[in-house]
């Protein structure tokens, strides 16, 4: 099982179902399986470092969900964290903040990210994000979970054969494979996002 683009997979999945009449349907089997990954799969998180100079920024395509902003400056008692919150309690704060000044909140809007105070100088400030995943298809051959997880595409793929393969005994240990492999690709991202994070307990020393 060996194959780590969109064109590999649609003939892996192919020589699995061994059927000759499903091949303009299986960039389909993909497309509904993914939608599903899309939605269930614990999502890595990404970090990237970003120059601000207006009151609105324009997010990457991939920004699935934000998790955290901050400023960094060559003055650490500088760099400060920038509060996520709703267009509503930015335009509270836009009310009561100084129309320019170092950003302290920021909302998302649409594909922008908008900031009060607007920013008073260039700054640079670090953005850490759920990534979207990003589709398979003619014009992008393989994305981050078909790298980690090409057996997840691929049992996903022959699961949403089902409503062609009736009576086919085969389908549900293809829905089993998927959420193994579903199930253990998340405890892998779990464990990479967290487990730096953990220390050894320290027992009170007793005198």
């Amino acid at each position: 099982m060996a194959f780590s683009n969109y064109t590999e997979l649609q003939a892996a999945v192919a020589t699995w179902l061994n059927r000759t009449d499903l091949v303009a349907a299986i960039p389909d089997f993909i497309a509904l399986a993914e939608a599903q990954i899309s939605r269930r799969l614990r999502r890595s998180t990404v970090r990237a470092s970003v120059t601000i100079s207006d009151p609105a920024y324009a997010l990457s395509a991939d920004v699935a969900e934000l998790r955290s902003l901050r400023l960094v400056t060559a003055d650490t008692r500088k760099d400060i964290a920038i509060a996520i919150c709703t267009p509503e309690i930015l335009n509270e704060h836009r009310a009561t903040w100084p129309a320019i000044g170092r950003p302290r909140y920021a909302a998302v809007v649409g594909s922008s990210l908008l900031l009060v105070p607007a920013p008073d100088q260039v700054y640079t400030m670090e953005i850490s994000y759920f990534p979207r995943l990003i589709p398979l298809g003619a014009g992008n051959l393989t994305n981050i979970v078909l790298t980690e997880a090409s057996d997840l595409y691929l049992f996903g793929a022959l699961k949403e054969a089902a409503t062609y393969l009736e009576h086919d005994e085969r389908v549900p240990l293809w829905e089993a494979k998927f959420e193994a492999a579903l199930n253990q690709l998340a405890i892998v991202r779990e464990r990479e996002e967290f487990s730096a994070s953990l220390h050894p307990a320290r027992l009170p020393r007793v005198f």
